[in-house]
Formats: structure tokens, C-alpha cells, sequence
């Protein structure tokens, strides 16, 4: 029969004990650690509620957006120093332009406000000396291209002007919230123009809705097409939140603001084309002609944005592809001329 085990009898140094001890503690410590996650992961899985914790609040780095640009609608307020008679109030006209005293239709649309004040010092020009001009906007529509569209089941549906740091809260709040009849769980919000646009691609929502798509698909020919006018039914739905030169005007292109760049970032390569090294070494262009409309754009006389887009652009491309010596060039002279 065996005999009763001892415990072998060991010397342990001072520093040994406060070793161990700590071990101890840490290990206790351990174990109370995960005897609450056990409790906690218990008290989860009998609980029944379907409720999500708070999200965390992420402050906004506040900070000033784009340059305003003045879009149909919105309200000016134009001062010009010492000339009480000059200085007016005044609506931007669907048409994008604006009639002052002793200027008319001005166009105003796609400019920012500096811009507009120094193409109406250029028009005053004529008839004050230096005049100083200001340009106030005090009444806000913005271009369509800087308005949020809010449709569906909001309260107020409505079509409203982008500010800096503007968040999809303060849209919804400005719409009055979402309708009885909406189901807010379900609500998307779809940001296409980073996807789309870096693959090529134009799309439309909220057109692209699988639902809206089933419902497009049953509706019958009376509804799609009324008395040879296409896209009736969709005109008729946005009846309430659209005016009617919005709903009735012509398909338009996305193509940049040309017009307001060439009278403001861009006005001295618009000045500047007639020396270009395309219009002074080949003899294809009319320099006086270039440098005339140059000048009637800048002042507002005129829209020539375009040719001159486009001469700009050929400028480039002659400098960069053409423009290598004078053989190069006389030899390309003589392939067009002939």
C-alpha cells in the first residue's frame, strides 16, 4: 500500500513569490474577464429586441464650398458706387439673363457673382467712368446642376439649392421629413455620378428601381404616349413640383460653363488666341476676326463660346503636335492647302 505523497519542499527566492503572485492575479483577472463576456453573450442571445445601438456622431469639417454660381431665378441685388439710379434689385429670368438700367438682357446664368460684376462694369463702361460695381445674391434658386432633387414619399417633395456641407439630414428636413406612406427602412441613397461617370456611363435615377422598371413595363400605350408627346405620363407626375418651362423645354447636354469661363478664369486665353501660334504661322485663321469676338464675349455682346472652345483646343493640339519647326509645319501647310 503506498504511502501518503509529499509535497517535495522547494526554496523559492523573494523575487520568485512576487512573480507567482502576479500570475495569480492576472490570471483571476482573466477569468472574471471572461466570465462577463459569458454573461453578456447569455444576456444577447435571450434578448428578443431587434434594436440597434446609437451610431456614433462624426463631426463635419465645416468649410466653405465651391463659388456660387447664379442659376434662373435667383434674386441680385446690384450696387454701383455713387449711382443711386444704377443700382437695383432684380430677378434672373427663366431665360438666364437680367435687365438693368441702361443694360438689357445680360446674361447671369453660370456665372458667380464677380463674374457678373465685372461683365456689367464692362457694359456701364460705356457710359461711367471706372464705375464700381457689386453684385449681392440674396435669393437663392442655383443652377439645376446645383439643386438636390428630393421625389418619392417625402412630405414636400421639392427640388432644392445645394449649400456647403449640406447632409442628408438637413435635404430631408428642408422636405418636411418623409410621408406617412413611406417606408424610411427601405429609403436608398444612391450617388451615381462617381461610378458611372468613371466608366463612361449616364444613367438615370431613380429610374434604374426594380419596382419603378416592373411598373414601367405594364402600363399600356395610352399612358406612354399622349397626342405624339413622349414622356406624357412622367410629365404629368411632376406636374405639382416642376414649373412648366422646366417639364416642356428641349433635352439638353451636360457640357461645361464655357460661356462663363471664357469671361472670367479663362478671359485672357480668350484675348490671347489671336497670337496663337496656329492663327499667326499657317494663315488659316483671321486674327482681327478672332481677336473682335473675343472681345464680344468677354463684354456679353455676344455667346461665342464655342469657337472659341474649340480654337483653344486646336491650339493645344497644334502646339504640342505640329508646332515642332518651321519644315514641319510649312509641309502640313501644303498637305491642307492642297
Amino acid at each position: 500500500m503506498a504511502g501518503p505523497r509529499v509535497r517535495p519542499h522547494v526554496e523559492l527566492g523573494e523575487a520568485k513569490m512576487v512573480q507567482i503572485k502576479q500570475s495569480r492575479r492576472s490570471l483571476a483577472f482573466l477569468a472574471a474577464a471572461l466570465s462577463g463576456v459569458g454573461l453578456l453573450t447569455g444576456c444577447a442571445q435571450r434578448s428578443t429586441s431587434t434594436q440597434l445601438a446609437p451610431a456614433t456622431f462624426t463631426a463635419l469639417q465645416e468649410g466653405p464650398g465651391e463659388d456660387y454660381v447664379i442659376g434662373p431665378l435667383d434674386t441680385l441685388l446690384i450696387f454701383v458706387w455713387r449711382n443711386p439710379d444704377l443700382s437695383v434689385r432684380t430677378q434672373v429670368r427663366p431665360d438666364g439673363r437680367i435687365t438693368t438700367p441702361l443694360i438689357t438682357d445680360l446674361p447671369a446664368v453660370g456665372k458667380t457673382p464677380t463674374m457678373l460684376a465685372q461683365d456689367m462694369k464692362l457694359a456701364l463702361s460705356e457710359y461711367i467712368r471706372d464705375p464700381l460695381v457689386s453684385v449681392t445674391v440674396e435669393g437663392f434658386a442655383g443652377t439645376f446642376g446645383q439643386q438636390v432633387r428630393i421625389v418619392g414619399s417625402a412630405a414636400r417633395p421639392a427640388a432644392i439649392p445645394y449649400r456647403a456641407n449640406l447632409t442628408l439630414l438637413d435635404a430631408m428636413i428642408a422636405v418636411g421629413g418623409l410621408s406617412e406612406f413611406a417606408a424610411g427602412n427601405r429609403a436608398r441613397l444612391i450617388r451615381m455620378d462617381r461610378t458611372t461617370m468613371a466608366h463612361g456611363l449616364e444613367v438615370r435615377s431613380p429610374f434604374l428601381d426594380t419596382e419603378m422598371i416592373g411598373l414601367a413595363t405594364q402600363l399600356p400605350d395610352a399612358l406612354r404616349l399622349q397626342a405624339g408627346q413622349g414622356k406624357w405620363i412622367l410629365k404629368t407626375a411632376t406636374q405639382a413640383i416642376l414649373p412648366q418651362h422646366v417639364r416642356q423645354r428641349p433635352k439638353l447636354g451636360f457640357v461645361p460653363p464655357l460661356r462663363g469661363w471664357f469671361r472670367g478664369p479663362l478671359a485672357d486665353i480668350a484675348i490671347g488666341l489671336s497670337h496663337a501660334r496656329c492663327v499667326q504661322e499657317t494663315g488659316w485663321f483671321n486674327a482681327t476676326w478672332i481677336e473682335d469676338i473675343a472681345c464680344a464675349h468677354i463684354t456679353g455682346k455676344a455667346d461665342w463660346s464655342r469657337a472659341l472652345w474649340q480654337l483653344w483646343i486646336f491650339s493645344l493640339w497644334f502646339d504640342q503636335h505640329l508646332g515642332l519647326n518651321s519644315a514641319h509645319r510649312q509641309n502640313t501647310g501644303h498637305l491642307v492647302a492642297h
